[in-house]
Order: C-alpha cells, then sequence, then structure tokens
C-alpha cells in the first residue's frame, strides 16, 4: 500500500471527487501529516449536509408539479467549478431559480389540469358518460324482471304481484324482516349476482307501504313492468322461448355500450393529461429545462457528499485529499489524473509515499488464494482478525497448517475421498456463504487426510487393507507422542520467525530478539531436545549438562535481557526494566511450555482415531457391515467436528499467537455513484 496525496484548486472539488470516486481506487482518510497542522487552522469546511436538504426541499416542490420526466445532465466543467469555489452561494442561487420556476409552474396551472377550465372539462364527460351508463342500468334491471317474472313465478304467483325490485344483499335480510311481520304479504327471490337479489312481492292492500319500504333500502324499483306484462306468454313456450332470447341479447349489448362508455370516458381524460403535458412543456423554456436537468444532477451530487462524509482538507486556496492506494493501482490513476488535468486546464499535485512507523489505520486488501478455488478459505485468517500493515498475512500457511494438523488427527484414505468430494461437490453448489467455505475447507483436509491415511495404512477404518508406508499409531504410541512434539517445535518455531520479521518490519529490532522472537525458538528448540536425551539415558541430572539444555537456558536468558536492551537503547531504565525483564522469563518459560505440551492433543487424537477403527473391527465381527458403517458415521460426525476444532486451537493459539495482531482494516476504496444512476 502507498499513501496519495492529492493537492489541487478547491474549485476542482466536485470534479475530483467525482473523478476519483468513479475509479474507486483510493480509501480517503484524515489530512493527519504534521505538514497540515497549520492549515487545519484556517480550513473551511463546508456542510454539505444542510447545503443538500435546502437544494433537495426546493428541487422536489419543482419535480412534483412537473407532468414530465427529468432527465439528470451532468454540468459543464466550468459549472461544476463553479459550484465547488463557493457551494453556499451556488446552493442559494439553485434555490431562487427553482422558485422563480414554481411560480411560472403555479401560473401556467390555473388555466391547464388544476386550472377550473380543464376541471369543467373533466366534470361535463362524467356527467354524460354516467347518465347514459344509468340509463342502461335501469334497462337491463327491467328485462332481468321480467325475464325472472315468466321464468321463476307460478301462475299463482303473477296474477298476485304486486311489486318487483332488484336489491343489493346487504340490505335483504332486514327488508325480509319487515315483509314477515305482515301475514298479508308473501314475497320471493331470485338470486341475479353475487352482490344483488331479484324480490318480488306479492300483496293487494299494502301497495304505498312496499314502495316507501324500498325507497328506504335503496331497492331498484321496477315494478311499471306489471303494466307490460303478457299473461298468455307462459303458456306458449316457442314465443317464451324467443322472448327470453331476445331481452338477453337486448341485456349483453346494454352491457357492452356500457363498458364502452366507461373507455372512452378514460381515453378522453388521459388525453387532456398529455395535451397538457405539451402544455406544460412548453410553458418552460429550453433554457429553463436544461438547469432544473443540472440542479437535478447537483442534488444528488449533494446527496452524495452529504451522506459519505467525505475526509477532505478544504482551505480558500488549497484542496488537499489523502488516503491509501494499492501499489499496482498507481499506474492507472496517474494515467487518469492525467487526463483529467488536460480536461479541466489545471494542475493536480500528486505524491505517494510508503507508509511510516507512525501512521494509523493502515488499510490493507483482501488477499487473492491463488488457486482461486480456495479464495473462500481466506475467512480462516479473517476470523483471527484483518493484516495489519506491517505484519505478514499467513493466509496460505494457515490453510497448510490446518489441513495438516486435522489429517494428521484423521488419517483415512476413505474418509479424506470423502471429504475431497464433498468439497467440490459444495463448491461447486454454492458460491457463497458458510457452505461454499465449508466445501473450500474440505478440499485441502480430504487430500491431507488421503495422504495420512496411506502413511498410517487405513481405508475406512479398516487397517488391514493396505501396509503403512510410515507406521500404525497405535503400534508406535512413543514414536507418535515424539512427532506430535516435533510437529510442536517447528509450527512455534516457524511462527516466532515470522514475528522476527514483523517486528524488523516495525523498527522493533530488538523485540525480535525476546519472548516473541529469537529467545523463545531457542528456549523451544533446547527443550524438544533436552527431552529426548532425558528420555534417552533417564538421568535429569546428566541432561542439565547436555547442549541442548544449555540453549535452553540461553534463550530463557536473552528473553530475560530483550527489555533491558531496550530500556538501555530508549534511556528509560529503572525499577520497571527489572520488573519487565522477570515478565518477559517467565512468559517465555511458562507460555512456551504449555504451547509445547498442547501439541500433544495430536497425539491424543491421532491414537483415539486408530482405537475408533478397533472399535470398527470388532463390531463388524458382530453385526457384520452395519459395524463398519456405524462407526464410520461416527468418524465423519462427532470425531470430524472435534478435530476440526482442536486443529483451530491450535492454529490460532499455538501458532498465529506468536505474530498475529489481527488489528488492521480492510480496504475500502471511496466509490462515487454516478448521480444520473441514482433513483430519486
Amino acid at each position: 500500500m502507498k499513501k496519495v496525496t492529492i493537492i489541487s484548486n478547491p474549485q476542482n472539488e466536485a470534479i475530483i471527487l467525482d473523478h476519483i470516486g468513479q475509479l474507486g481506487l483510493i480509501q480517503l482518510t484524515e489530512c493527519d501529516d504534521i505538514e497540515f497542522t497549520e492549515l487545519r487552522r484556517v480550513e473551511k469546511p463546508i456542510d454539505y449536509t444542510r447545503l443538500s436538504q435546502q437544494v433537495h426541499t426546493q428541487y422536489t416542490t419543482v419535480r412534483d408539479h412537473l407532468t414530465f420526466d427529468i432527465d439528470l445532465v451532468k454540468p459543464s466543467i466550468t459549472a461544476l467549478q463553479r459550484f465547488s469555489s463557493n457551494p453556499r452561494i451556488a446552493v442559494m442561487s439553485y434555490v431562487e431559480q427553482l422558485q422563480d420556476m414554481l411560480i411560472q409552474i403555479n401560473a401556467h396551472q390555473e388555466n391547464t389540469v388544476d386550472g377550473p377550465v380543464i376541471h369543467q372539462k373533466m366534470r361535463e364527460l362524467s356527467t354524460d358518460a354516467q347518465q347514459v351508463i344509468e340509463s342502461n342500468e335501469k334497462q337491463i334491471t327491467a328485462l332481468r324482471a321480467q325475464i325472472n317474472f315468466y321464468t321463476h313465478l307460478e301462475p299463482a304467483e303473477r296474477d298476485r304481484c304486486s311489486a318487483i325490485g332488484e336489491v343489493n344483499n346487504d340490505s335483504l335480510t332486514k327488508i325480509i324482516e319487515y315483509l314477515k311481520a305482515y301475514p298479508d304479504i308473501s314475497f320471493k327471490t331470485v338470486t341475479v349476482s353475487q352482490q344483488k337479489t331479484q324480490l318480488f312481492v306479492f300483496s293487494t292492500t299494502r301497495s304505498n307501504w312496499i314502495e316507501a319500504l324500498f325507497l328506504v333500502f335503496n331497492v331498484i324499483n321496477t315494478s311499471e313492468i306489471l303494466t307490460q306484462i303478457d299473461t298468455n306468454l307462459p303458456f306458449d313456450s316457442q314465443r317464451l322461448r324467443r322472448t327470453i332470447d331476445q331481452y338477453s341479447k337486448h341485456i349483453k349489448e346494454l352491457e357492452e355500450h356500457s363498458l364502452q362508455i366507461r373507455e372512452n370516458l378514460k381515453r378522453n381524460q388521459i388525453q387532456l393529461k398529455e395535451t397538457n403535458k405539451d402544455q406544460m412543456s412548453a410553458a418552460l423554456t429550453e433554457q429553463q429545462k436544461q438547469v432544473v436537468s443540472e440542479i437535478a444532477y447537483l442534488d444528488a451530487f449533494l446527496h452524495i457528499l452529504s451522506r459519505n462524509n467525505i475526509p477532505r482538507l478544504r482551505t480558500d486556496v488549497l484542496l488537499i485529499l489523502q488516503g491509501w492506494i494499492h501499489n499496482e493501482n498507481i499506474p492507472s490513476l496517474i494515467d487518469d489524473v492525467h487526463e483529467l488535468e488536460i480536461e479541466i486546464d489545471d494542475h493536480i499535485f500528486m505524491k505517494f509515499e510508503d507508509p511510516r512507523l507512525d501512521d494509523v489505520n493502515i488499510p490493507t486488501p483482501s488477499t487473492k488464494i491463488i488457486p482461486s478455488l480456495l479464495q473462500p478459505a481466506w475467512t480462516l485468517t479473517r476470523l483471527r482478525g484483518w493484516p495489519s500493515a506491517f505484519e505478514i498475512n499467513p493466509h496460505h500457511l494457515n490453510i497448510i497448517i490446518f489441513s495438516f494438523q486435522f489429517a494428521l488427527m484423521f488419517g483415512d484414505v476413505g474418509q479424506g475421498a470423502i471429504l475431497l468430494i464433498l468439497g467440490f461437490g459444495l463448491t461447486t453448489k454454492f458460491n457463497r456463504g458458510i457452505m461454499s467455505k465449508l466445501g473450500t475447507m474440505f478440499i485441502p483436509m480430504g487430500i491431507g487426510t488421503i495422504i495420512m491415511g496411506f502413511l498410517y495404512g487405513e481405508i475406512f477404518l479398516m487397517e488391514n487393507l493396505i501396509p503403512p508406508l510410515l507406521f500404525r499409531p497405535l503400534e508406535n504410541i512413543g514414536m507418535m507422542m515424539k512427532l506430535a512434539l516435533g510437529i510442536a517445535v517447528f509450527e512455534m518455531s516457524l511462527g516466532l520467525v515470522i514475528s522476527i520479521l514483523n517486528h524488523i518490519r516495525q523498527g522493533n529490532v530488538i523485540e525480535a530478539l525476546g519472548e516473541r522472537g529469537l529467545g523463545a525458538i531457542l528456549f523451544l528448540i533446547g527443550l524438544f531436545f533436552s527431552g529426548l536425551r532425558f528420555l534417552e539415558i533417564g538421568n535429569i541430572f546428566e541432561t542439565f549438562s547436555y547442549w541442548g539444555f544449555m540453549i535452553m537456558v540461553s534463550g530463557l536468558l536473552l528473553a530475560t535481557v530483550t527489555p533491558i536492551l531496550e530500556a538501555l537503547v530508549h534511556k528509560r531504565i529503572g525499577m520497571e526494566t527489572l520488573s519487565e525483564a522477570i515478565g518477559a522469563l517467565l512468559m517465555t518459560f511458562v507460555e512456551s511450555l504449555s504451547n509445547f505440551f498442547s501439541f500433544l492433543r495430536i497425539a491424543a487424537f491421532v491414537l483415539a482415531h486408530a482405537s475408533l477403527a478397533l472399535a470398527a473391527h470388532s463390531l463388524s465381527g458382530i453385526l457384520g457391515p452395519g459395524g463398519l458403517v456405524i462407526t464410520n458415521l461416527i468418524a465423519m460426525t462427532f470425531e470430524l467436528m472435534s478435530t476440526a476444532v482442536q486443529s483451530l486451537r491450535l492454529l490460532y493459539y499455538e501458532f498465529m499467537g506468536k505474530f498475529f495482531q489481527g488489528k488492521g482494516s480492510a480496504f475500502n476504496p471511496f466509490v462515487f455513484t454516478d448521480p444520473r444512476l441514482i433513483s430519486h
């Protein structure tokens, strides 16, 4: 990563932010260098949030009154420079222009769509159409009543029928209650639709009361058809059928006529509105349309500036932007800025620097893992923290060590093959999410498990199918424990070597000698070989004179002396230095010792897996193939999970704990969305 500083004229602020934001190559940070301290005192910060609110309020008011769409148009370079030179004055000018447009639009609307003339035209169209539709509905109701009269009433009922009406079903129950209250009144109902029912009332004395009842409950009264009834028609079946067919055809024609009238009404209303769009568009001059389109762009632009809280340093004469850029993107940035200089006819100064030790929050980009198939395995490192700029990123090592440790404890050719197949299957099916990450990790875990399976001579917990290329764990328990402790020394020493390199990169050369460096490495190597010597001779006192023990003691002494050397270099030696030296001695001894023996869990889980193979052999003798299936299911579930957890613990604490701080931050480049793409 490189620190980039961009300096230009303040009038170019909007142009530069728009340009580098759309490139998306720089993570902007606060300008906190010492050389900018004096400039901070004369800084002229701009409240873009307030300016955005002022423009947006007035712009949306104008926009809501327009009946045509506004296309966002990027202002010219000159207009953007004028805006950046003094955003407050520019915003006041835009607000005034919008207010003038609103006055003009309101004056125009008094005689157009929102005015009395257009409203009157709308009312006239609606009234005429409604009158025709109501007339058609009345005729349809009368025709339906005649059809039901002939087809649903008995001869005696036709003679006694005194009133006919069409009632809404919501009111039908109440009307029936009233009618039932009078013994001399009877009635009959015929369902017309889900909403309406035809009601026939039979009475000779209460016709006025029934008519009043119809009025109260908004019943469509079609009793006038009783004067047009042909009493002989029901007795002539052929003529009755022709009459009903004629009535049904007429009803269909009336319904189609009403539907056509409604469609014509809707079409005429749309035409009126479309006509007004042209009138409204003509009310604004082309120059005003251009202005409102540019203001729409700047409204979105101000919204982005206010939302992102972009760090920058601005004075009356200087604009300073500072941030971080990946080394490989520097040539692209230089070329783009050079083109921008030609476009704006102004100079933009850029400076690139290496990170300094006093720089804080230096971002680091996401790691690209090769092969790309294993990219989701980057999560294995990220769960422990994000690598900082001055520490080595152990992403590839983490995948190798985690998979190697897992394979040591879970070595089996058949089970490794299942993991490998499962890994490829999950990575093929899932592109993201936890299943994708699991599938990615299963691939190296499966490969390692297959290799260790051949070394142990084991396939699906069966040890009699292939000979071991190394040894069988249960037959060589001592060798297995020595191997686990040897791996402990190698992994922790590798972690401490990385720690030494990190200290050197950070300028802390003396600390590279102490408890997180050479001293701890010497202690671990001496401890391992001293332990082997003791197991060989069985005499603790003779072990004290062994060269391995001397190396172990020298490592402890080096870790103890390191805080004293550092205090001498920085000229701050005192009682605190003595306590730091004792603390370094204890930490090196206790922590290294506990981490060293923690690796014995590898041997323990290898032996547990081998014991499960013995159980599989015994169960297969009792249950047949079912016993082998049961033990392999246990291995592929409970044992797999516990082994993965133990491998993860050794990776995070015993290995990465030696060097990895994980206090870095992800690279998050400043991205400026083109305002023309923002939805209002």
